[in-house]
C-alpha cells in the first residue's frame, strides 16, 4: 500500500489562502490584505486562515450568516429612508466640477493614506524612549546628517540649475545617441542623474521613477528603460541603508544595513569596471544590459526586502521573521536564497548573542534594553539567603547601566523576546506569592522570530532558572555553550536549547534541594 506524501505546513498554508481568496468578492484584495498583514509579522494570522477555513467548510453556519446579514442590511436600509432624505437641488455639476471635486478627493485619500516622514517616525521613537527611560535619552544624529542629502548617496532631486541649452540628443547619430547613454546609465546607476535622465522626487515608500529624453531613438530608449530599475533599486537600497542605520531602529536592523552595505559595495565596483571599459571604448548599450543581468536579480531582492522591512515597520524579531520567510520562499531559486540567508545570518547576531547570554548564563542583556542581571545578590538578599527561606534567593536584582558608542542609554524598541519588568523583590517578605516570579520575566510575542516560536517558552525558563542560581551568588555557565547561528534546519536550534534547559533544569533543583535543603525547610 502506498501512502501519498503529507503536505507541508506551508503547503497547506498556500491552499487555505487560495481557497478564502475563491470565497471571496474581492479576491486581489484579499490576497494584496494577507500578504500586507504578512509582512508586519502580525501574531496568530496563518491559525487564525486555519480557522476561517474551517468555518467555510460549514454550509449551515454559512447560510446562517448570510441569512442574518440580509436581515441586518434590510433593517439599516428602511432605517435609512425613514430617517433621511437626499437634499433637493436646483442645479446640476458640470464635468468640470466633478473632476475638480475627484482631484480633491482623490488627494485628500492620498494624504490620509501617505506614510509618515522619516524625521516624524524618528521623533516618535526618541518620544516613545525618553517617556520610558528619561534618564537615559536615546543619542540623536546631529542635523547636518539629514540636512545635507549629498552625503546619502541617492538622488538629489530639484530644479535643474541654470545651463546653456544643448541640443537634443535624439537629433544625434544612432552611435553618438548610443555613446551618450551609456555615459548617463553609469551615473544614474550610481545616483547622480544624467543629461538626458533625470530620477523625479519620490514621496514616502514609493519606487524611483524616471524621465528619458523624448527625443531618443525608438530602440535605444526602450533598451534604457529595461536598464533603468536597477537605479530604481538602488535608490530604494540606499534610502533604506540611511533611515535604518539610526539609533532608533535596534541593532537587528543595523547588522542588516551593514550587511545591504557590503553589498552595495560590490556593485559600486561593478559599476566603475563598467566605466573602465567605457572609457576604453568597449561598452556598449547591448553589453551594459549583458553585464547588469546578473545584478539586477541581486538589487531586485535587497529592494523588495528593504520595502517589506520598511512597510512592515520591522523591528528586532519582525525583521528575523520576515527575512526568514523570504529565505524559506526562495528554495526553487539557489542564487537568491543563498541571498536571504546571507542577510538574515548576518542581522540574526546581535539577536543571538542576547540569546546565548540568557540561556547559557542568565544574564540579559540587550544593548537597546540595558538591563543586565546582577552576577551577584544584593547585600539584602545575600544576608536573607542565609538567614531566613531559600525561597527568598529566587528574588532577582538588576542594574541598569551600559556604554555603547561613549552613550548611556536603552531604547524603548526592545528587540530580545524576553522582556523584565521593575518589580520590587522587597515586598516577597509581607506578601508571599509568585508574581515576582512569574511577571518579573515574561515573553513579547511580536519579538519572537518565527523559527524560535515553538522554544520561547523554554528559553524563557531555562534564563529565569540560571538567573535565580546566580542572583543568589553562584556564577553558572552551561558546558555545552555553543555558538547560535541561523540555519535553515530547525533542529539545531531544538538541540541546543534543550541541552541549556537540562542544564538550567539541574543546576536549579541541585541548589534547592541540595545547597539551601528545601525539603528539610518544607517540613
Amino acid at each position: 500500500m502506498q501512502c501519498g506524501r503529507r503536505p507541508e505546513p506551508r503547503e497547506r498554508l498556500h491552499t487555505v489562502v487560495v481557497k478564502l481568496a475563491e470565497y471571496s468578492k474581492t479576491p486581489e484584495d484579499f490576497l494584496r490584505k494577507y500578504e500586507e498583514l504578512k509582512s508586519k509579522n502580525v501574531q496568530n494570522l496563518d491559525p487564525l486562515l486555519y480557522l476561517l477555513s474551517k468555518l467555510s467548510e460549514d454550509k449551515e453556519l454559512l447560510q446562517q450568516n448570510a441569512k442574518e446579514r440580509s436581515e441586518s442590511s434590510a433593517n439599516a436600509t428602511a432605517a435609512a429612508t425613514t430617517s433621511y432624505s437626499l437634499p433637493q437641488t436646483s442645479t446640476k455639476m458640470s464635468m468640470q466640477e466633478l473632476d475638480e471635486l475627484r482631484k480633491k478627493l482623490g488627494n485628500m485619500t492620498a494624504g490620509s493614506n501617505a506614510p509618515q516622514p522619516a524625521e516624524v517616525t524618528r521623533k516618535m521613537l526618541r518620544d516613545k524612549h525618553n517617556k520610558k527611560n528619561p534618564s537615559q535619552p536615546n543619542p540623536v544624529f546631529p542635523n547636518w546628517v539629514y540636512d545635507r542629502p549629498a552625503l546619502l548617496g541617492d538622488f538629489i532631486t530639484g530644479p535643474a540649475p541654470p545651463g546653456d541649452p544643448a541640443a537634443a540628443t535624439g537629433t544625434m547619430p544612432l552611435p553618438a545617441q548610443e555613446e551618450a547613454m551609456v555615459d548617463d546609465l553609469l551615473f544614474v546607476l550610481m545616483g547622480v542623474d544624467g543629461q538626458n535622465i533625470t530620477a523625479q522626487p519620490v514621496l514616502g515608500r514609493q519606487n524611483r521613477s524616471f524621465i528619458v529624453d523624448s527625443t531618443l531613438d525608438m530602440s535605444i530608449k526602450e533598451l534604457v528603460s529595461r536598464i533603468l530599475p536597477v537605479a530604481s533599486y538602488y535608490s530604494t537600497v540606499t534610502r533604506f541603508i540611511e533611515e535604518k542605520s539610526s539609533f532608533e531602529y535596534g541593532q537587528v536592523n543595523h547588522a542588516l544595513t551593514a550587511a545591504m552595505r557590503t553589498l552595495m559595495k560590490e556593485y559600486l565596483i561593478l559599476v566603475t569596471q563598467l566605466e573602465h571599459l567605457q572609457r576604453q571604448g568597449l561598452l556598449s548599450l547591448q553589453k551594459l544590459w549583458f553585464y547588469i543581468q546578473p545584478t539586477m536579480r541581486t538589487m531586485e531582492i535587497l529592494a523588495s526586502i528593504a520595502s517589506s522591512v520598511d512597510k512592515g515597520e520591522c523591528m528586532g524579531g519582525s525583521t528575523l521573521s520576515l527575512l526568514h520567510d523570504r529565505t524559506f520562499n526562495y528554495t526553487g531559486d539557489p542564487q537568491a536564497q543563498e541571498l536571504c540567508l546571507f542577510l538574515t545570518k548576518a542581522a540574526s547576531l546581535p539577536y543571538f548573542e542576547v540569546l546565548e547570554k540568557w540561556i547559557y548564563r542568565g544574564i540579559i542583556k540587550d544593548p537597546y534594553r540595558h538591563a543586565a542581571a546582577s552576577s551577584s545578590c544584593s547585600s539584602s538578599c545575600s544576608s536573607s539567603c542565609s538567614s531566613s527561606c531559600s525561597s527568598s534567593c529566587l528574588f532577582l536584582s538588576f542594574s541598569s547601566s551600559c556604554l555603547f558608542l561613549s552613550f548611556s542609554f536603552s531604547s524603548f524598541f526592545f528587540e530580545f523576546m524576553v522582556e523584565e519588568h521593575e518589580l520590587q523583590k522587597e515586598k516577597i517578605q509581607e506578601d508571599y506569592n509568585d508574581k515576582y516570579w512569574d511577571q518579573r520575566y515574561t515573553v513579547v510575542q511580536h519579538r519572537i522570530p518565527s523559527f524560535l516560536q515553538k522554544m520561547a517558552d523554554k528559553i524563557l525558563s531555562t534564563g529565569k532558572y540560571l538567573n535565580v542560581v546566580r542572583e543568589c551568588g553562584r556564577d553558572v555557565t552551561c558546558p555545552d555553550a555553543r555558538e547560535v547561528l541561523y540555519t535553515l534546519k530547525e533542529r539545531a536550534y531544538v538541540e541546543q536549547i534543550e541541552k541549556a534547559y537540562n542544564y538550567a533544569s539541574k543546576v536549579l533543583l541541585a541548589f534547592l534541594m541540595e545547597e539551601k535543603e528545601l525539603v528539610s525547610r518544607l517540613r
